[in-house]
C-alpha cells in the first residue's frame, strides 16, 4: 500500500481555506491544481485566464488546468450546490 502525499503548500491562509474542501478532490494533483487556481484569481494580475494563471504560478502548461477544471471542479461544484 502506497501512502498519498502531501499537497505543495501555497499562501498558509489560502491553504486554511482550501483544506475544507479537501474532501471533495480525492486526488492530491486535483486538490493542488484547485489552490493554484484560486491563487492565480487572488494575484495582482491584469488578466485571470488559465494561461495567465498557468504562468503566474509556474505550472507547464495551461492545458493541463484545463484538463483538471473541465474534470473535476465541475463535479465538485455540482456537488457542493
Amino acid at each position: 500500500m502506497t501512502l498519498a502525499r502531501q499537497a505543495l503548500p501555497t499562501l498558509q491562509v489560502l491553504d486554511d481555506y482550501c483544506e475544507a474542501y479537501r474532501p471533495h478532490f480525492p486526488e492530491v494533483r486535483s486538490f493542488e491544481f484547485f489552490k493554484l487556481i484560486l491563487l492565480g484569481l487572488l494575484s495582482p494580475m491584469k488578466r485571470k485566464g488559465l494561461p495567465a494563471i498557468a504562468r503566474h504560478v509556474g505550472v507547464e502548461s495551461h492545458q493541463s488546468l484545463w484538463t483538471w477544471y473541465l474534470q473535476t471542479a465541475l463535479t465538485v461544484r455540482a456537488a457542493l450546490l
